[in-house]
């Protein structure tokens, strides 16, 4: 009898690692039909030397890292462009011409009243060396002079911004 319980406890051991067995060849066997679709296809070539291309070719936008602001030294109507979106430019260098012909009659105005200020005060000194003119006169003459040719000057420099 004792044999007899140990033939019938072998044979249901048995039958349990048979069942589960046969379920995981199963379970395999459906993994490896899902795994199927994961299959990459490769080509293998020989190595060998060549000439690397040193261009790509790529599609993308670019963006500055900084942003310029322009800030003209005067102000008027612009006549010429002298640059084409995306040049590149060194600091200092002509952008614009602006229409200087306000700036050139001003400068020829200014230029005028400073030869004229300047023969007056040579004048000036004529007639204060004769003791004709007051010191006073011969001042006034001075900072007229002084005073013309700074106009001259910011005349002069104002149509050079153009």
């Amino acid at each position: 009898m004792k044999n007899w319980k140990a033939i019938v406890t072998a044979v249901v051991i048995l039958a349990i690692i048979t069942a589960v067995l046969f379920m995981n060849k199963k379970k395999m066997a459906a993994s490896t039909a899902g795994g199927i679709k994961d299959v990459y296809y490769v080509s293998v070539e020989k190595v060998a030397k060549k000439n690397l291309s040193e261009s790509l070719n790529l599609v993308g936008t670019i963006n500055a890292n900084n942003d310029v602001n322009i800030i003209s030294e005067t102000s008027g109507k612009i006549a010429q462009v002298f640059v084409n979106v995306g040049d590149y430019k060194q600091a200092g260098s002509v952008l614009f011409q602006v229409d200087d012909e306000l700036k050139k009659a001003a400068f020829m105005s200014a230029e005028a009243n400073y030869e004229k200020a300047k023969k007056d005060y040579e004048r000036f000194q004529t007639l204060y060396q004769q003791k004709s003119v007051t010191d006073s006169q011969l001042d006034q003459a001075k900072l007229g002079a002084a005073v013309a040719e700074s106009q001259y000057i910011m005349a002069k420099r104002q149509l050079s911004d153009t």
